[in-house]
């Protein structure tokens, strides 16, 4: 508490002693007419002063909010870390302390498997945003068909999204220059972002178009939606929507540096809580990333 005072006491205490100092310029220029040069340098001087204050205070305050959001994703991820790890845990003891039917012993592998999956998913997420962090990542773009792309991960990794009903409207082929490992990350966290916040079983359409040059992918669900304050906080780092709700902040800004290394926009939309939220690419299609300028979209 007293790291968040300090700040606001010295910021309240600049601001006081300007306007106090600037007051008493213009007293002393007001009972000299030959002092007016030097009150209008001063004025000029202290609103200077007072406006590169403002701009440190505000600059300290995103800084104070990453730093909180940091220690809440620290918390978390340590949640997240040794939910799956008690887990394996149990199930390795029992299965030492005591002798387990086949059928026992299948259903205990199955769920080690999901829990040895999920500690692998967050272990690539924490990578891939360090890797962001660096600008270290290396993409292989090639051509690719992203209805091709999108039905074959459906078809490999319908597990991860649980009893979710998925239905998809592939309009067009979309033809686009992808990093296919990239575009599986992209659509992958967009997907299980969408299951994480919606109510059992999760409705989420996929739906893929070609529009000027481009190619738009929405995924759309009927969950918790986003308040329009919240549609462009959700893409930054650590930042997640509702603090009931696991997950560790890094999906969608993930997401976010992806679409954007290639070139593309992604942003939200939602009519508000309670409303759905529909997820929404704009990717150059059939043309290297950059050879395209893509039209800035609404919201």
């Amino acid at each position: 508490m007293r790291r968040k005072v300090a700040p606001i006491v010295l910021f309240v205490t600049m601001q006081a002693a300007s306007v106090a100092v600037l007051t008493l310029w213009i007293v002393w220029s007001a009972l000299d007419s030959t002092h007016v040069g030097w009150l209008l340098q001063g004025i000029f001087l202290m609103v200077a002063v007072i406006t590169a204050s403002a701009i440190i205070f505000a600059y300290w305050g995103k800084l104070r909010a990453l730093e909180v959001e940091r220690i809440n994703f620290l918390s978390t991820v340590s949640h997240e870390l040794l939910t799956p790890l008690a887990s394996l845990k149990l199930y390795l003891e029992t299965m030492e302390m005591r002798e387990v039917s086949r059928e026992q012993e299948l259903k205990f592998l199955a769920d080690m498997s999901k829990d040895t999956a999920r500690l692998e998913e967050l272990i690539q997420q924490i990578l891939v945003s360090s890797r962001i962090e660096r600008h270290k990542n290396n993409y292989h773009f090639r051509p690719a068909n992203l209805k091709d792309l999108i039905q074959k991960y459906l078809a490999e990794n319908s597990r991860e999204l649980g009893d979710a009903e998925v239905k998809t409207e592939l309009l067009a082929p979309g033809l686009a220059m992808v990093d296919e490992a990239a575009f599986h990350t992209v659509l992958r966290n967009l997907l299980l972002n969408s299951v994480r916040y919606s109510p059992k079983p999760a409705h989420i359409t996929i739906r893929l178009d070609e529009m000027s040059g481009h190619v738009l992918l929405e995924v759309i669900d009927k969950g918790q939606g986003i308040p329009p304050k919240e549609l462009k906080k959700v893409f930054r780092l650590f930042y997640r929507a509702a603090k009931n709700v696991g997950g560790t902040g890094l999906g969608l800004f993930i997401v976010k540096n992806i679409v954007k290394d290639h070139h593309g926009r992604v942003w939200a939309e939602s009519a508000g809580t309670g409303q759905g939220t529909t997820m929404k690419v704009l990717l150059p299609s059939q043309a290297r990333p950059g050879e395209i300028n893509e039209p800035a979209p609404a919201g």
